[in-house]
């Protein structure tokens, strides 16, 4: 299975490059590449926005296959589409504003996978990273003209029960304060 970390994104509502802030000693995105890399012997890191300052942070980490998404201010679904054309097995898709994502969450999603095309983290109610994709589903997912996930609506998905890490990111000034605060919770 390969992890597939989206970095591309502008952080047009935090106004600033979120995954280049810094927690506890790191960026942003490091501490969700990190946790990434304690489960899959291959990730790949899409970029886009700012991609030399994000390259730069990529390239202290061997084995990171870094692919650049031309097409990144289309949104989030090119970036995600350029994951799957790279990879060539099943998937884990995880925003790289994740910083509390734990190795434990994302493992425990992967049994599950033998029996779905496709697995969702969920904290509560409330849907999370990684969203697991089983190869067989990339042909539909490239060509789609709708959103991964409406797509993936029409598949059968499981979900699963994780902790609030796989839905704790990282949008906005005020969801930043929460992080260093230590006020983490699901409302903005």
């Amino acid at each position: 299975m390969t992890g597939i970390i989206l970095l591309a994104g502008m952080s047009k509502r935090m106004g600033e490059n979120k995954l280049l802030l810094p927690y506890e000693g790191k960026t942003i995105c490091e501490r969700t590449l990190t946790t990434l890399l304690e489960c899959f012997s291959s990730v790949i890191a899409i970029t886009g926005y700012e991609r030399e300052r994000i390259e730069e942070i990529l390239y202290k980490y061997p084995g990171v296959e870094v692919a650049f998404n031309e097409r990144f201010e289309e949104g989030q679904k090119t970036s995600i589409q350029k994951g799957l054309e790279a990879a060539s097995d099943d998937v884990a898709i995880v925003p790289g504003d994740l910083p509390l994502l734990r190795a434990t969450d994302i493992r425990k999603g992967i049994p599950s996978l033998a029996g779905y095309p496709s697995v969702r983290a969920y904290h509560h109610e409330s849907p999370g990273h990684p969203v697991f994709i089983r190869k067989e589903l990339v042909p539909f997912l490239l060509s789609t003209e709708k959103s991964i996930f409406d797509a993936l609506r029409e598949k059968e998905t499981a979900r699963y029960q994780a902790g609030i890490g796989t839905v704790f990111d990282i949008d906005t000034p005020e969801r930043y304060k929460a992080l260093l605060d230590g006020d983490v919770s699901i409302h903005d």
